[in-house]
């Protein structure tokens, strides 16, 4: 049906109506939209839809605009007499070129609340809608917006894929190192085209290269105190923090610097047999007296039998199993670690918005 022009207030999801009084009042935007998007404005909370045009015009109050420089500076320019103030009315609009209408009209109901989320103190939008907020936040440098929508999308459920493509569309530290940790780490791995399609050859290559340091036996094993497992169950022998038995430095269960071999890890005869449990069939074996404190540079465990404190089974000082559940964390600092530039740049970008 063919309809020359209407308007859509939804008063049971938005403020009342603004009425386009005044210059000083209220800010009118102009945004296209796709032929096949005719019943679009139905989704929009204020909008003024003209079909023949294919136009969406969004009258929006202009007190809170001025609060963010890139829209306050705009009000400052000098104003022609010929062509008049640029979004004073429909007929001098401020035409967002190359912008989406759900992705504005998500970016409104942020900037303007409707009542009941003031009450609530929650605004539920879709994920889509989340991301379009951080699109427009981002591109206008709205320091506070794009951080609560970075906060409500990290609440969702993003793969790990859609963590780096958000993190390199928008500039997005945390997500970066985030997912690639996630795709370094995951079991079983993608497939190589999806890898080289999604986050292109150079960093399919780097988290590859990462996984390979993780999973090859005698090398890349970063050993911490937690990681040492029954020979027999598999589980974590020590689970909370110790003394070196030599210099009575304390040596934290995560810390993954505080135990080194004695050897450059290469050189280090690691067996590797097949042994059932959580870890799979096949799990490295590390015996203690190849370990060294970082401190004092001697044996920093008691090279005698332990006794599991999962199934009570005694372990001998050449019998612990490498336990892989903790080398996430080694991944998560590699990945820092390669992707250090880009990761660096980001968080820049936040730091420059918040100066």
């Amino acid at each position: 049906m063919a309809v020359t022009e209407s308007i859509n207030f939804d008063v049971n999801s938005s403020p009342s109506p603004v009425v386009p009084v005044a210059w000083d009042q209220t800010v009118f935007f102009k945004v296209g939209f796709p032929v096949n998007d005719s019943d679009l404005c139905s989704g929009l909370r204020l909008c003024i839809l003209r079909t023949r045009s294919r136009t969406l015009f969004f009258p929006v109050p202009r007190h809170r605009l001025t609060q963010h420089e890139v829209f306050a500076d705009m009000f400052l320019l000098p104003i022609s007499e010929a062509d008049g103030a640029e979004g004073r009315d429909r007929a001098h609009p401020i035409h967002l070129e190359g912008y989406k209408a759900p992705d504005f009209n998500a970016f409104l109901s942020v900037l303007y609340p409707t009542p009941q989320a003031l009450i609530s103190g929650s605004l539920t939008l879709r994920k889509e809608e989340w991301i379009g907020v951080l699109n427009l936040s981002t591109r206008w440098q709205m320091k506070e917006i794009r951080t609560y929508s970075i906060t409500n999308l990290s609440t969702l459920s993003l793969s790990s894929l859609e963590k780096v493509d958000l993190a390199r569309s928008y500039k997005v530290a945390k997500w970066l190192w985030e997912g690639l940790t996630e795709i370094a780490s995951v079991h079983p791995l993608h497939s190589l085209d999806v890898l080289q399609t999604q986050l292109g050859l150079e960093t399919t290559c780097r988290v590859l290269w990462i996984r390979d340091q993780v999973n090859s036996p005698g090398t890349g094993i970063h050993i911490t105190l937690g990681s040492l497992g029954c020979g027999s169950c598999g589980a974590p022998t020590f689970t909370e923090n110790r003394e070196c038995r030599a210099c009575s430095r304390t040596i934290k269960v995560d810390d993954l610097d505080a135990i080194q071999f004695w050897h450059d890890v290469s050189s280090v005869s690691v067996t590797r047999r097949s042994i059932p449990g959580p870890c799979g069939s096949a799990s490295v074996v590390i015996k203690l007296d190849l370990l060294n404190c970082k401190y004092c540079k001697r044996y920093p465990l008691l090279l005698s039998t332990w006794t599991c404190p999962s199934c009570r089974q005694e372990i001998s000082h050449d019998n612990f199993r490498l336990v892989r559940s903790k080398q996430p964390q080694w991944v998560e600092r590699s990945v820092k670690e390669a992707f250090s530039d880009e990761i660096a740049e980001y968080e820049s970008l936040d730091i420059a918005q918040s100066s």
